[in-house]
């Protein structure tokens, strides 16, 4: 059987047959490791999250890699997130003063 396009198992139905659905792409490693990450960050989210590239669609996935979220890469993410958000320094260099 030859694959078009990307599915992951959803459930079994009541027979024991897979139900699936198409898995999410993302164009750029870029957009799925951003993805990823607000993933990781979810309350819930107990098994870590990682983006791989398909070898069917070529483009980029997200699953699960089996390890749990420590609490430490979970602050790292945090840390991350307040960085991204933080206002932008600014700063002036004085080049000249004028005498009025």
């Amino acid at each position: 059987m030859v694959r078009t396009h990307c599915e992951t198992i959803k459930g079994y139905d009541e027979l024991g047959r897979p139900i699936l659905k198409n898995k999410l792409k993302y164009k750029s490693h870029d957009k799925a490791v951003k993805a990823c990450k607000n993933m990781n960050l979810r309350k819930g989210q107990v098994i870590k999250l990682v983006t791989y590239k398909c070898t069917v669609c070529y483009e980029y996935h997200i699953g699960r890699n089996g390890t749990e979220i420590t609490p430490k890469y979970r602050n790292k993410l945090l840390k991350e997130e307040i960085i991204k958000f933080a206002p932008k320094k600014i700063s002036l260099k004085i080049i000249g003063k004028i005498d009025l």
